[in-house]
């Protein structure tokens, strides 16, 4: 994502140095396609890096969980 929204900066700036591009709405083509890329880039970044939701789980469920796991002898999570 922040190759999205580096890249939409540098192509602004290569962009105001061409000749005549094409206007859409009054804004020239490489600078809109780049406000676009920096939007998406920011919201990728926002969803990409939520925290992950954690669980409380109780010393009960803990215990419970770790007679389980040596029951089955196949302790895959380790738990404190």
């Amino acid at each position: 994502m922040i190759y999205l929204i580096m890249y939409a900066i540098i192509r602004t700036f290569v962009s105001t140095f061409r000749a005549e591009d094409l206007h859409i709405f009054g804004i020239r083509a490489p600078y809109l396609i780049s406000i676009i890329m920096v939007i998406i880039g920011i919201i990728g970044i926002k969803y990409f890096n939520k925290q992950p939701e954690y669980v409380y789980v109780s010393e009960d469920e803990k215990k419970m969980m770790k007679t389980k796991m040596n029951k089955n002898k196949k302790s895959s999570i380790l738990l404190k």
